[in-house]
């Protein structure tokens, strides 16, 4: 049903797509209403209007004024337009508005050349999206800058709190590559600036390039933004800034986290890092960022650079070295401004192993200047003050070699010019030993003038050499070593030599020839090194020079010496003499190169040593003994030779080595084949034997390692987990130390050979975690050794014989990672997991061009296996074109076990392309240990052809599996599932996309628990997109649900919320002789011998009893799953299900009806598996399944209620297990289940899932009420967790809508096993627990909640634990959550607390939660716990969105434990929540305030007067309750004086109570007015008599009796008052005789319109006058309007008088105003909302009308408030106001799933609510249904303002004119023949009243539009068209132009205005039964 909905559903939208834009309007006159368009109908045979495709031109000439230009490979867009303009030639983009914009330039790709031309974007304000103001994603473009323009780039900066991007200036992306251009002689500017400014203040997050790499911190953004690709500036004027925004800084040029190269070549070029205004580790002017791992590949062949760091000036960010930095012309200044080095490393004060020993500077010409930062040199390391921790100190030179230029270094302070950085304090630190260590610093050329600087010397630094003459003391260098290297670099520096580009060591000679020009030595150039002091020195490499003719031996006197020496012993012999020429040549060949080049220049005649030996050739014998020259070596035997004769001296081996000869010293003997044809040594030798490694390469990218046979990555293996020997490191010509290795294991490798790798050999994988044993002196880890460089396979085979069984261990602790189990042992005590076949641990890696093949066993502890990687970290790898042809078999000793074909897990970003798994993947394997066990492997199991899980973002594009994929699990336990897929076992990130991806493998899950399989993916968490994947593999899924393309480990299976399939199929061999044969639904048909099924939905990826395959006589053939949806087919030739054709119950029609109790408890029992009880419920179906079967089938039952019943069995509430949850439908129909739920002593075998569903995995419950009481005490055994929800009990997804619940819920565990550590309870209003997915709409609990337990106690009003959304939902009553222990174990955890949920994550929408909430904890564990308590929410983990809710609670929370506390909010108690301004809370004195809420501050009733008012804002539906004070709007007044509580409720439940007094008001006479004291009285027994009409008129009102008493003495009244006032009041009297005998008393009336006085006795008549002033009396007053007036009279009789006063009363008359109740039907149009005023006096009338306010919207049925309010009156009214009730119902059900809102046949009824009887159509609608023509939507709706479809009318036109019989049926594919429209539709198509949409479709759930509905009619009647209309939107050609005409002409409709048709609006139901009425009348 859901998917024939679906296409018609499509199908509208797909006729919407075309149309024209919605209008609105209302009725006016005597028109026809009108609602939204919809599509026209086309006239016959005409058909539908074509729309031209657009014909676009470019010319690359763009204004970016006019919007955001994206340039892709083929053509650009711009602006809104999202039509693809076609162009590849050049672009030009200008702006010409003025100022800067916020439009942008993005490239997606292709080559391309691109000109600014004065653009200015500023993207600095921007907040939301990425503030890129010129990205280039990936493609070539090189940039011109248009001749003097002007070009600025200002990127911006997106915060979020924990999540955010900082944009480069100018962004290339990795892929992209950039070069920048100008002319020379009009060149433009560029400035590129980093978003961010200093006022944002990141710490090491926003570290943006002005021109290079963006930077992501958080997540929810692309991480390939913080990578760089390649830039080259050529020409024009650069400025490139960093961004400000971070601490540190980002880089003006550069950054980002991978290798990239920066050239210029030319132009002008300032870079500046983001700060460089302090003193701070950051960013390099020109190279890498802080902390980032890119290396920068820097070079310089002309142009002007300045470049400033707050790092290095150019090179190195904060702890990161030089890179590779090549300058050979241009004129290039570098400034670090912090404490890097002007040119090479960052410097730092926490560098770790990066210490500078890998940077590369190679000058060879140009002119350079570097100033150092203080602790830096000008030319080498950065330093740092003070070191901030462990293995930490200065940077190290680095090599650095000069042959040109001129060259000026000058080191910061306490630095060289040229070389090591410096370090002031190490604060007791350990140093690391390569701290300020002296690289290779070669100099054979150019001029060089190194300056040290200030403090150099003074505090430790040490310079090469220094000269004193006596004339200037301590000359130096300027090269040397900073301040406070390492113990070992400061003795490595004691043997350190300063070299020449030959190597030979540099001395120093003071010059003594300023005009000499030309210095040769031994026929080369001198090298030329001046001193930074005045005076100048030469510093030479020893050897025989020629100054201009004058010869000289440069060399140490020792040196000289020895070189005189042999020259002498030379000379001495005349005669050939075989010992003498031995003496000598042993001395002579001690001698360096240089010397026994003077030795052989200055030596006599014929006396040179070869001349002496050669009378000796071919006829002496030499002794030969060898040494093999590395550790380990064996004995090599001695050997004789001639002398000058061929001479064999055989090959030594060595692994990883290739010999390339023997040498004596310096001097090479023979090449690698150990032979000489003249054996050159005439003495007695030892000679060496040189090796090289047979690793060719430098680990750089572009000279990568070239591995060649297995031993050389057993090398690497022992290098990685640093137990390698030297011997091993240097086969990568590394020595042995962690920077190697971290250098290593960062390095590019490719293999050179096909080769084999064992684990006999010693190979246990590269990179890795590795531990010590628990019993060493220090157990540690180290998480450092992981592979992060690239590996090469290069299209060779890599064979594995791997199998770690017979080393893993399986003895320690599961827990506790420092023991061996499942760990392989090494050396020392140190111990690691092998993970993987080629490297165990990766991160930022990237692995290609790779075959594997043979087998790899491993025995693993609970990770992650593959078999090329096991586990992937970092922020980006890359893993591309690798087949595994490998088997694999992974079993786990302690918990999961995981396997897959090319990599185990990733947890970071992976990028996986045209990889392919042809090998047999097994994961839960049980194998056998050395100690003779087998792998438990008692976790949850996850194979994957491709991968067994990702973690975090991926990309799986063109990757393949062919393999059988199997997930298994050894050991059997509960609770553990195995999930299996010929791609991915499980997806756990939302970010993770599938494209082209294939499998044909067989997938099997086959744990003894709910498991997972499926073709591509097994499981996911989330929303996966996946494009064109495909598989034809078979699935099993024990106990679970096989997928098609998708698997779901619940017996359910569903597709995660918004999942994204495009082009994915199912494909199916049909074999031969099934042509014909097709899907049940149509959706596809065998072609050839297959079936391609698509898949695009839940039904279609899972089991659905719809959906099987037909032949060609339409019966049924094959099925596409078995019974229960656990195993998959790939052939149509099987027979194993086609009994069983479909579950029972799945649909409204086919529902299990209950109406009584016993009908629940059998479906109940029948899912926990009683057989009885499954043929109660199933009688003869499924009558060949099994229990189970039958128990997973009942578990997706469509059930409805059908009269109320009560549950009090506690052992049979609960519809689902945990084995077996319940995933169907739950319809109540509005009726009520009442629980009597009642259990003293809960035993641990009794249920734990209390309520109408039990356990829930994606079931829905809507309409029903539930009533009663459950009370729950466990006995003291029972250690289960209790769930109890009057709706649903626990489970996930479950869906709650338009239901209510007044059960109260009570639950106390007395648990008190394992020393009372169990017994959680779980318990809300209706749900007890949900783990994910949840949904709850529209529904309400009212009751209390009370959970007691001794661990976790969780409590809420409408769920304990949540996870999901609850929207429009209610929860009434007191929740309370205590954490309680029983007996002497007193342990305990933590309570929750909420208003809605105890603990939640998600969000929640309109709602309100009302009551007092508790939580107590009387934990007494050492470690703190807690009580949680939220007006909302006790605690969320995950965070909470608030939109919209009302926590009207008072929060309390009772802690007594020594080590509890409390965590309380008015909203959360605990957690981070994002609240929004229209919601409530209770603010009292002791609560904190939530952030953007509305509090009702009950702090204001504090301290009050009685009269007193004051604000107390509060949301509408709040009252108080108190004799003291009360609430009108915001107004509270106190209206009583004393003390006593005040209350506060919401819909009858109390949620704050307050004690409050209130001070009684001071009166004197000064603020009343006495009325009834005359002046004077005739005696003062008149004066007592008059007591009783004495009143007090105070504030305009007249106070009551109880407020005062009156007194009388001594000719004074006296009023004393009480009450609500206190204080007197006096006044005086006379006595006097013979008064006027005239009594005037109060009077009180209400308004009526009519004048009233005070009442006046004068039975003398005597003479009375009135005033309001007591002046100016006169005539009686009278007074009609509401009011309290004081009227003074006087008698007067025979000249005396007597005056007093007496009050007047007018009270306010009683105004009601009623809001009317109204009805309709969900989906409808809102009714109009009208109100009754009672109350008003006859004549009068509102002043203004009420405002009625209501919160439905006519989508979701339920009963909603219709609010009446802001009416005005004249100020004689109290106006009360009375809520309406708007109450919106659902239509009723379909008949069928084929014929959603049929027209029901007609009867004689038409008492429709919705129908006035004064509505323009009700004689039309009473005509109708007279007719036959409709009977409305119900008995009692008619639905007046709904939408009228396609199929409604042809059908109201049909039966208008006699239902006749048409002559065929319709060919419309929409149109079943079942349906009731079927016959209409024929008619109409007949008639040519309609041709349908298309050839095949009619859409009759379409809406039908007004220019439809009257074609159709004038169709049907064969009107004539006449006259024309004034309508404006109807169209002469439109094709319902002539109908409108005839409508007009006669009478059926005058349009919606007068000049107005609305032909595209919706035709409502009203309107159409209108045009027939009027049309079939004559009207």
């Amino acid at each position: 049903m859901k998917r024939r909905l679906l296409a018609s559903i499509m199908t509208l939208v797909m006729m919407l797509s075309l149309l024209p834009t919605a209008v609105l309007a209302r009725d006016t006159g005597s028109g026809d209403p009108q609602e939204a368009e919809d599509t026209a109908e086309p006239a016959p045979k005409n058909g539908e209007e074509e729309t031209p495709t657009p014909v676009n031109t470019a010319d690359g000439k763009l204004d970016l004024a006019d919007g955001s230009i994206v340039i892709s490979a083929t053509g650009y867009t711009q602006g809104d337009e999202k039509t693809e303009i076609q162009y590849t030639g050049a672009y030009i983009i200008s702006q010409t508005s003025k100022g800067s914009t916020t439009n942008t330039i993005t490239v997606t790709g292709g080559d391309h050349q691109i000109t600014l031309n004065d653009v200015n974007i500023d993207l600095s304000a921007q907040t939301e999206g990425i503030p890129c103001a010129f990205a280039i994603e990936s493609g070539n473009v090189t940039l011109m800058l248009a001749d003097e323009s002007v070009n600025t780039l200002k990127s911006g900066l997106i915060d979020n709190g924990t999540t955010g991007i900082s944009c480069a200036g100018l962004w290339v992306g990795k892929d992209a590559t950039l070069t920048i251009n100008s002319s020379e002689e009009n060149p433009g500017k560029l400035t590129a600036v980093g978003g961010g400014t200093d006022s944002h203040g990141f710490g090491n997050s926003a570290k943006a390039a002005g021109i290079g790499a963006s930077r992501v911190y958080g997540t929810g953004y692309d991480t390939k933004y913080n990578c760089v690709g390649d830039i080259t500036i050529t020409g024009g004027i650069v400025e490139a800034t960093g961004s400000k925004a971070s601490d540190y800084g980002g880089p003006g040029i550069g950054g980002g986290n991978n290798n990239s190269k920066i050239i210029v070549n030319g132009g002008k070029v300032i870079a500046t890092s983001g700060k460089i205004d302090k003193k701070s580790r950051g960013a390099a002017g020109i190279g890498s960022a802080y902390g980032q791992n890119g290396m920068k590949t820097i070079t310089f062949t002309g142009g002007e650079v300045k470049a400033m760091g707050n790092s290095a000036g150019i090179g190195g960010g904060a702890y990161r070295d030089a890179g590779t930095i090549l300058i050979t012309g241009g004129t290039v200044t570098a400034i670090s401004t912090s404490a890097g080095a002007g040119i090479g490393g960052g410097g730092g004060d926490w560098p770790g192993d990066n210490m500078g020993v890998n940077g590369s500077i190679t000058i060879t010409g140009g002119t350079v200047i570097a100033q150092g930062g203080p602790y830096g040199a000008g030319i080498g390391g950065g330093g740092w003050e003070n070191q901030a921790g462990n293995n930490a100190g200065a940077q190290a030179s680095g090599n650095i070699t000069i042959s040109g230029g001129i060259v000026t270094a000058t080191g910061g302070q306490y630095a060289p010019g040229i070389g090591s950085g410096a370090v002031l304090n190490h604060n007791g630190k350990t140093v690391n030993v390569l701290s300020g260590r002296m690289g290779a610093i070669v100099i054979s050329g150019g001029s060089v003038t190194a300056t040290n600087g200030s403090d150099f010397v003074a505090k430790g630094g040490k310079s090469y050499k220094t000269l004193d003459d006596g004339g200037v003391a301590n000359v130096n260098t300027g090269i040397g070593q900073g301040v406070n290297a390492s113990e070992d670099s400061q003795t490595a520096f004691v043997d350190w030599t300063l070299k020449d580009g030959n190597g030979e060591t540099i001395i120093e000679v003071e010059e003594f020839s300023s005009n000499s020009t030309t210095y040769t030595r031994n026929g080369g150039k001198v090298v030329t090194v001046k001193g930074a002091d005045s005076k100048t020195v030469l510093y030479l490499p020893e050897g025989y020079y020629d100054f201009n003719g004058t010869k000289e031996l440069i060399a140490t006197a020792e040196n000289k010496g020895k070189a005189d020496e042999v020259k002498e012993a030379l000379n001495n012999i005349d005669t050939p003499n075989v010992e003498a020429i031995r003496a000598a040549e042993k001395k002579y060949n001690a001698l360096s190169a240089s010397l026994r080049y003077y030795v052989d220049e200055t030596v006599k005649a014929d006396h040179k040593l070869e001349d002496l030996k050669n009378s000796l050739k071919g006829n002496t014998a030499v002794n030969v003994s060898f040494d093999l020259n590395y550790t380990g070596a064996p004995n090599k035997s001695e050997q004789s030779v001639t002398y000058y004769a061929e001479a064999d001296l055989g090959i030594p081996t060595r692994t990883n080595y290739v010999f390339i000869g023997w040498y004596l010293g310096d001097r090479q003997i023979t090449d690698g084949t150990g032979k000489t044809a003249n054996y050159p040594l005439l003495t007695d030798e030892t000679l060496t034997a040189h090796w090289e490694s047979e690793v060719k390469g430098t680990g750089a990218v572009d000279n990568p390692y070239i591995i060649v046979n297995g031993s050389n990555m057993v090398a690497l293996s022992h290098i990685s987990m640093n137990i390698a020997t030297d011997e091993e490191y240097a086969v990568f010509g590394k020595d042995n130390s962690s920077t190697s290795r971290t250098y290593l294991l960062a390095a590019s490798y490719k293999l050179g050979n096909d080769i084999e790798l064992k684990t006999s050999d010693g190979y246990c994988g590269i990179g890795g975690y590795i531990y010590t044993a628990p019993d060493a002196e220090k157990p540690s880890t180290d998480w450092s050794n992981l592979f992060r460089g690239t590996f090469d396979g290069d299209g060779h085979t890599i064979d594995l014989d791997i199998d770690t069984t017979t080393l893993v261990s399986d003895q320690g602790e599961g827990d506790n990672n420092y023991t061996l189990m499942g760990h392989v042992e090494l050396v020392n005590g140190t111990h690691v997991e092998v993970l993987g076949g080629l490297f165990n641990n990766a991160s930022n890696c990237t692995i290609k061009n790779l075959i594997t093949t043979g087998s790899v066993k491993l025995a693993t502890k609970a990770e992650y296996a593959g078999v090329i990687v096991g586990t992937i970290g970092g922020t980006e790898s890359v893993i591309d074109s690798c087949t595994n042809e490998a088997s694999m078999e992974v079993g786990a000793v302690f918990n999961v076990s995981a396997a897959g074909g090319i990599f185990g897990r990733s947890s970071g970003t992976v990028n996986v392309t045209n990889c392919k798994n042809t090998g047999k993947i097994v994961a839960g394997k049980a194998l056998t240990l050395k100690s003779g066990n087998t792998t438990l492997s008692q976790g949850n199991s996850l194979a994957g052809g491709i991968c067994s899980i990702v973690g975090a973002a991926a990309t799986f594009t063109d990757c393949t599996n062919t393999g059988e994929i199997v997930a298994d699990r050894a050991t059997e336990l509960g609770q553990r599932s195995s999930r299996a897929a010929g791609i991915c076992g499980q997806a756990n990130n939302k970010n993770v996309t599938f494209t082209n991806c294939v499998n044909t493998g067989n997938i099997k899950s086959e744990a003894q628990s709910t498991n997972a399989a499926a073709g591509i993916v097994g499981t996911t968490i989330s929303t996966l997109p996946m494009t064109n994947c495909t598989s034809s593999g078979t699935g099993y899924a024990k106990d679970g649900r096989a997928g098609t393309i998708f698997g779901a480990y619940s017996p359910v299976g569903s597709l995660p919320e918004g999942a994204i399939l495009e082009g994915c199929y199912q494909i199916v061999t049909a074999g031969a002789g099934n042509t014909g044969w097709k899907l049940s639904d149509n959706s596809a048909s065998v072609t050839g011998e297959e079936l391609k099924v698509p898949v695009t939905s839940e039904e279609t990826n899972f089991f659905s009893a719809e959906r099987y395959v037909v032949d060609g006589d339409g019966a049924k053939a094959a099925d596409l799953f078995n019974a229960d949806g656990s195993k998959l087919y790939n052939d149509l030739t099987h027979n194993e299900n086609l009994v069983e054709d479909a579950y029972p119950f799945q649909t409204v029609d086919d529902a299990y009806v209950i109406s009584n109790a016993q009908q629940y408890m059998n479906l109940v029992k029948a899912i926990q598996g009683d057989e009885a009880a499954q043929t109660a419920v199933l009688g003869r179906r499924l009558s060949g399944a099994d229990a189970t079967s039958k128990a997973v089938a009942l578990a997706t039952a469509y059930v409805k209620i059908a009269k109320d019943f009560t549950l009090s069995d506690v052992d049979a509430i609960g519809l689902g297990t945990e084995a077996i949850p319940f995933s169907g439908t739950i319809d109540g129909r509005s009726h009520t289940v009442t629980l009597n739920i009642n259990a003293e002593a809960l035993t641990k075998k009794q249920t734990t899932l209390i309520g109408i569903v039990g356990d829930s995995a994606g079931a829905t419950v809507k309409d029903l009420n539930v009533k009663g009481s459950v009370s729950i005490i466990t006995d003291a055994n029972n250690d289960k967790p209790i769930y109890i929800g009057s709706i649903v009990a626990s489970g996930s997804g479950v869906t709650i809508e338009n239901c209510n619940s007044t059960v109260a819920i009570t639950a106390e565990s007395k648990c008190t096993v394992n020393q009372a550590t169990m017994g959680m309870i779980y318990a809300g209003g209706l749900i007890g627990s949900q783990s994910a997915g949840a949904v709850v709409k529209d529904s309400t609990h009212k009751g209390n909640v009370t959970v007691t337990a001794p661990k976790n106690p969780t409590a809420g009003g409408i769920a304990g634990s949540y996870v999901g959304t609850m929207e429009n939902v209610t929860a009434l009553g007191d929740v309370t959550a205590n954490e309680k222990y029983i007996g002497a174990a007193k342990y305990g955890e933590n309570s929750y607390a909420g208003g809605i949920a105890g603990s939640m994550s998600g969000t929640l929408k309109n709602m309100t939660a009302a009551g007092i909430i508790t939580a107590t904890n009387d934990s007494t564990l050492s470690d703190t716990r807690y009580a949680y308590a939220g007006g909302l929410v006790g605690s969320s983990g995950s965070g909470l969105t608030v939109d919209g809710g009302k926590a009207l609670t008072t929060v309390k929370t009772v802690v007594s434990g020594a080590k509890t506390e409390s965590r309380s909010g008015a909203m959360l108690g605990y957690g981070t929540a994002t609240v929004s301004d229209d919601s409530w809370y209770v603010k009292t004195a002791d609560i904190a305030e939530v952030s953007g809420a509305t509090p009702i501050d009950t702090t204001v009733l504090n301290g009050k007067t009685f009269g007193d008012t004051t604000t107390m804002a509060v949301p509408t539906g709040v009252t108080m309750s108190s004799k003291y004070a009360s609430l009108a709007g915001s107004t509270v007044s106190f209206i009583k004086a004393g003390t006593g509580t005040v209350d506060l409720v919401y819909d009858g439940q109390k949620f704050f109570t307050k004690e409050i007094t209130v001070a009684q008001k001071p009166l004197s006479n000064d603020d009343v007015t006495i009325t009834g004291i005359n002046d004077k009285y005739p005696s003062h027994e008149a004066a007592e008599a008059a007591k009783a009409g004495i009143g007090i008129v105070y504030d305009g009102k007249k106070l009551t009796t109880d407020d005062y008493t009156v007194s009388l003495e001594n000719g004074m009244f006296t009023i004393t008052f009480e009450g609500n006032y206190s204080g007197t009041a006096n006044q005086a009297y006379q006595v006097e005789t013979d008064l006027p005998t005239v009594t005037v008393s109060d009077a009180t009336f209400t308004y009526d319109g009519q004048n009233h006085t005070i009442v006046v006795n004068n039975p003398n008549n005597d003479d009375v006058k009135f005033s309001l002033s007591q002046s100016g009396y006169g005539a009686q007053i009278e007074k009609k309007v509401a009011g309290t007036y004081v009227i003074y009279w006087q008698a007067t009789k025979e000249g005396k008088n007597v005056s007093g006063s007496a009050t007047l009363a007018i009270n306010k008359a009683k105004l009601t105003i009623k809001a009317d109740d109204q009805s309709m039907y969900v989906g409808g149009k809102l009714p109009t909302f009208t109100y009754t005023a009672t109350g008003l006096v006859k004549g009068e009338t509102l002043v203004t009308e009420p405002t009625l306010t209501y919160t439905a919207d006519g989508t979701t049925v339920g009963k909603f408030d219709i609010v009446p309010s802001s009416a005005k009156a004249s100020d004689n009214y109290e106006i009360t106001y009375v809520n309406g009730t708007l109450t919106v119902s659902r239509r009723h059900s379909s008949p069928s799933s084929t014929t959603p809102n049929p027209e029901p046949t007609p009867d004689d009824s038409n008492s429709f609510s919705d129908v006035p009887a004064n509505a323009y159509f009700a004689d039309a609608v009473k005509w109708a249904v007279d007719k036959g023509i409709t009977n409305g939507l119900s008995d009692t709706m008619f639905g007046p303002y709904e939408s009228c479809t396609r199929a409604q009318i042809v059908t109201f036109l049909w039966r208008a004119a006699g239902s006749p019989e048409p002559k065929t049926a319709s060919s419309f594919t929409d149109v079943p023949a079942s349906a009731y429209y079927a016959k209409a539709v024929a008619w109409a198509i007949e008639n040519g009243i309609t041709n349908g949409m298309t050839e095949t479709m009619f859409a009759p759930n379409a809406t039908c539009t007004r220019g439809q509905s009257v074609t159709f009619l004038y169709r049907a009647l064969k009107g004539t068209a006449s006259g024309s209309t004034n309508f404006t939107d109807v169209k002469p050609d439109a094709f319902y132009a002539d109908a409108v005409n005839w409508a007009v002409a006669s009478g059926v409709t005058n349009g919606t205005s007068a000049t107005t048709f609305s032909p595209n609006a919706d035709c409502t139901r009203a309107e159409i039964v209108t045009f027939l009425y009027r049309a079939y009348q004559g009207k």
